[in-house]
């Protein structure tokens, strides 16, 4: 599947995942006003009454969309991101600035999408979508940085394979998978971490991650802060759509 046909239901369903599973017990959830930019990103804000927001961004890819040669790759992409921007150029400028704001993080990757998560204090909303926008679209994915981080994804890797029940849901994808890639582990194989470019995770970047392939929602309590919406709107949209 390429990224154009992507672009069809990564806003329909997405967003209505994002919005339905991040509705706190006890929040009165509101309806969601979103709002399509140029470049084809789509922006929602749910209104709660939590001080502590949660801004979510799906991307529109996953490991099925890996070539032979990438196995893997979304999810090692998925770590290089937090590995430094321009503004911060090292994961040590990242996190003490992640830290600075008080903000938790968090991502995931499966066979279809990849989700990044930030949680942050209200009043400290504004800083943290400057820095979650160059997160997402301007990291340095350094091949020789990401060649070191995939130790990070290695250990990964090793920790599953002394897990009983990793060998039973290997087992279960053998069984049920519709492709190739779908039968092998998530993060590949510690021969194919070991063989691979640092330069395949900017190259995985460059084809999926345009604004046009991406879903967010800001839930919280964001209606105290006022111009928040235009905000976040005009910080995403310099953000140019893949051609």
């Amino acid at each position: 599947m390429n990224l154009k046909s992507k672009t069809k239901w990564v806003f329909v369903w997405g967003l209505l995942v994002l919005a339905i599973s991040f509705v706190g017990v006890g929040a009165q959830a509101a309806s969601v006003e979103v709002k399509q930019l140029e470049n084809g990103m789509k922006i929602g804000f749910l209104p709660t009454d939590s001080n502590q927001i949660l801004i979510k961004l799906r991307v529109g890819v996953g490991l099925m969309d890996e070539r032979p040669v990438e196995t893997g790759v979304a999810h090692w992409l998925e770590h290089g991101v937090f590995r430094g921007t321009p503004s911060f150029p090292t994961s040590v400028h990242f996190e003490k600035e992640i830290s600075r704001l008080g903000i938790q993080t968090n991502a995931s990757t499966t066979f279809e999408r990849t989700d990044y998560f930030f949680i942050v204090p209200k009043e400290n909303l504004k800083p943290a979508l400057e820095l979650f926008s160059e997160m997402i679209f301007r990291p340095l994915l350094e091949p020789g940085a990401m060649k070191a981080e995939v130790q990070a994804v290695k250990q990964e890797l090793l920790r599953d394979l002394v897990n009983p029940s990793f060998d039973l849901y290997m087992a279960s994808l053998a069984l049920h998978a519709k492709t190739p890639r779908m039968a092998k582990p998530m993060i590949g194989t510690i021969k194919e971490m070991d063989e691979q470019s640092g330069k395949l995770p900017r190259n995985f970047f460059e084809r999926w991650y345009s604004p046009s392939n991406m879903t967010m929602v800001v839930q919280g309590n964001t209606t105290e802060l006022e111009g928040i919406v235009e905000f976040t709107h005009k910080i995403f949209e310099k953000f140019k759509k893949f051609q």
